[in-house]
Order: structure tokens, then C-alpha cells, then sequence
């Protein structure tokens, strides 16, 4: 079977709610970038297009999965990007994110592009790839809340944020190489544990660290380390044509056959979409 990505040739796909006005407080998603962008305080209503996003990516990578093994080939769908600058915010909000980038079969890659704390941290922590820059700041603390009620409303919401806190420091010692006993460290002392891309990678919370070669110091003794990315100002990108190449070595049986089916995975993609 023929194995390729998709290139940056093919059509331009927005989502349902997404503009091209980046005015709006929304995001923006090509077939080829899939960039969704996180810069708000995490609550249900800032993270809602970016599970939207995220659900009709997977939906139309399904879709593309079953259109090219027509052709016998196997679609290898381009990654979502989301770029993370937040102060973090609500715990529970952040958990239904993290719930939909883990059930996500196609790659999310996750970058900290300046901040990543307190729930955003957890959003960052779950990407399949997750990306650090010499800017990137991270804090992890405890959970912190407030509430009013009868003795009895009181005592339930502490059982409650003591289960969501335990459920948080798993979830990041897992993905992570904090230990738990590190984590409880951090809570019994009440701090905010504020570090950077360096101690990210040696405790695993980053895969990639990406650095501009201007940064001559932050390279000194890190350019055997296959995890640093190192850019220069003047790299440039190659379109992949490897997608039109094979095309084209379609004979014209194989290509009305790949057409009928796709017009037959359409109609199956909007009749569960009317559903």
C-alpha cells in the first residue's frame, strides 16, 4: 500500500463556526495547517470551538481514510496544531478538552508558545507531540476554589475538588515524569512551581524544544540532543507533490472508480451528519 501526507495543494476546509476574520474570537482551519489557537482563560465557552474543531477534523479524516484506500494508498492525515498562551482557569472545563484530544485518532500536537498554566498546562501535557520554544513558561499548582452553602454543601465540595485534584496530579504523572511525590510536594506547600523549556524536557513534559540559532548559549551542549529543533531565519519549506504524483499514475478506470466512491462516502458523511 502507498503510503503519503496531504500537501498544501488541496483545498482549504473550515469547519462549522470558523472564519477567516481573525478579528473574531474563533479559530481558523485549513485542510493543510489545522491551527487551533488557545490565548484565553479556560471555561466551557473558550474551549467549545476547539473541540468543535477538533470533532469535525477527525470526522473528515475518517471521510479522506476511506476515499483513499479506494485508491489503495493510506491517508496520512496532517496533524492539528493547537497553540497554547493561557493562564490556565477551570479545572473541569480543561478536563473535557483533555478527554477529546486523547479520543482524537487523528495526531494533535500541542505547543506553548508563551504561557502554559494551571489547566492549561493539563491541556498541553495530553498532545501526542507537544512542542516547547524558548519562550515557554509553565506553572503547576493546586486547585484553588471558592464556595458558600449549608455545612453539608461545603463538606461535598471539598470530597469533590479533593477527587478533581487527584484526578489532575494522575493525568500529569502520568504523561509526565513528576513524580507523585513531587506533586503532593507542590500542594502541601501551597506553591505555584513556575519552570521553562529546559527542565520541561528532562522531566518529560515537552518532546520537542525548538530554538532559533541566534540563542548561541541556550545551544551550547544541546546539539546532539535529537530533541532540539534548531531554525534559522532563512529555512524554507518544500511543498510535498507526492499526493499529485500519484494521482496522475491513476489510469482512468481507477480514477472514476475513486470518484464514485468518494461521491458515495459523501452522501454516507451527510446522512450521519442529518442524524
Amino acid at each position: 500500500m502507498r503510503t503519503f501526507n496531504p500537501s498544501r495543494t488541496q483545498s482549504k476546509f473550515l469547519s462549522r463556526g470558523a472564519s477567516v476574520d481573525s478579528t473574531e474570537k474563533d479559530y481558523t482551519l485549513t485542510f493543510d495547517s489545522r491551527d487551533i489557537y488557545l490565548t484565553d482563560v479556560i471555561d466551557h465557552q473558550s474551549i467549545l470551538s476547539s473541540i468543535e474543531a477538533i470533532n469535525a477534523i477527525n470526522k473528515l479524516d475518517d471521510f479522506e481514510y476511506k476515499n483513499y484506500a479506494v485508491i489503495n494508498c493510506e491517508y496520512n492525515p496532517p496533524p492539528i496544531n493547537i497553540y497554547i498562551n493561557s493562564v490556565g482557569g477551570d479545572a473541569m472545563a480543561a478536563l473535557g478538552l483533555i478527554t477529546v484530544i486523547e479520543s482524537s485518532e487523528t495526531p494533535i500536537h500541542t505547543h506553548c508558545i508563551g504561557e502554559a498554566s494551571s489547566a492549561a498546562l493539563f491541556i498541553f501535557s495530553v498532545g501526542h507531540v507537544r512542542y516547547a520554544y524558548k519562550h515557554s513558561i509553565f506553572m503547576y499548582h493546586q486547585i484553588s476554589t471558592g464556595t458558600y452553602g449549608t455545612f453539608k454543601d461545603i463538606e461535598e465540595t471539598v470530597e469533590t475538588i479533593k477527587h478533581l485534584q487527584e484526578r489532575l496530579e494522575d493525568i500529569f504523572s502520568t504523561y509526565t515524569n513528576f513524580t507523585k511525590k513531587e506533586l503532593e510536594d507542590i500542594r502541601v506547600h501551597k506553591k505555584d512551581y513556575t519552570f521553562y523549556y529546559q527542565e520541561a524536557l528532562e522531566k518529560g513534559l515537552t518532546d520537542k524544544v525548538t530554538l532559533s540559532s541566534i540563542y548561541t548559549n541556550d545551544l551550547e551542549g544541546l546539539k546532539d540532543n535529537n530533541k532540539i529543533n534548531i531554525i534559522s531565519s532563512n529555512e524554507e519549506v518544500e511543498e510535498d507533490s507526492e499526493f499529485l504524483d500519484q494521482i496522475e499514475q491513476l489510469s482512468n478506470e481507477e480514477l472514476s472508480l475513486a470518484i464514485k466512491q468518494f461521491i458515495q462516502n459523501k452522501n454516507d458523511l451527510d446522512l450521519e451528519e442529518k442524524k
